[in-house]
């Protein structure tokens, strides 16, 4: 979001005005999500006990399978989106930027 405001918008009040207080804001709200998502998998991983090298989720039950499963849509698949999706505006803003005075120039010749 910051680049994106970063590049797209760099001169926005807001995001001047903003600008420390949305990037701790938003550190400390990805902070408490990854904690609060990651923590049960302390609880849920094990060991076996004839084998010691390997680590696995024990006790996995179709709600623990359902945890994994949105788990790994909460701390991958959809950052990754946002991520893209975000990107995709900054470059389809670049792509379409005209700079001042450029436009005036091109009808000249």
């Amino acid at each position: 979001i910051d680049r994106y405001f970063a590049i797209v918008r760099p001169l926005s009040a807001f995001y001047r005005q903003y600008k420390r207080r949305l990037i701790s804001g938003l550190l400390v709200v990805a902070t408490i999500l990854v904690l609060a998502t990651a923590a049960p998998s302390f609880f849920l991983t094990g060991v076996y006990q004839d084998e010691t090298t390997f680590c696995d989720f024990t006790g996995a039950t179709s709600s623990v399978s359902y945890y994994l499963v949105l788990n790994t849509f909460a701390l991958y698949i959809i950052p990754v989106l946002l991520i893209c999706i975000s990107y995709g505006r900054v470059i389809f803003y670049m792509k379409n930027y005209v700079r001042p005075g450029e436009w005036q120039s091109r009808g000249d010749h």
